[in-house]
C-alpha cells in the first residue's frame, strides 16, 4: 500500500464492506464521500487516513476474486467521475 508517497505495510486483513461488495458482484464500486463511506462501515487500515473518495476493482482469474485495484483521495469527495 502507498499513501502521499510512503509505502505501508498493514496486517492480512478480513474483506471489509468493500471487499465483500467485490467478491460478491466481481464488479467495480466507487464511493464518492464520506458519509458514503459511513453508510457502509468501512474502517480505516491503522497508520493510513481517511479516504474521502475512492474507486476499487476486483482482480477476477477463472471467474474467483483474488484480489483488488483501490485509487483513493484523502482529500477530496467526488475526485472520481464513471
Amino acid at each position: 500500500m502507498l499513501e502521499r508517497g510512503i509505502r505501508h505495510y498493514p496486517a492480512p486483513l478480513e474483506p471489509g464492506p468493500i471487499g465483500k461488495h467485490l467478491i460478491e458482484t466481481k464488479s467495480a464500486k466507487m464511493i464518492n464521500s464520506q458519509s458514503e463511506f459511513e453508510a457502509i462501515n468501512s474502517f480505516v487500515i491503522e497508520g493510513t487516513a481517511a479516504s474521502k473518495s475512492g474507486i476499487y476493482a476486483p482482480m477476477v482469474v477463472k471467474d474467483r476474486v483474488v484480489g483488488s485495484l483501490a485509487i483513493e483521495n484523502p482529500d477530496e469527495e467526488h475526485a472520481f467521475s464513471e
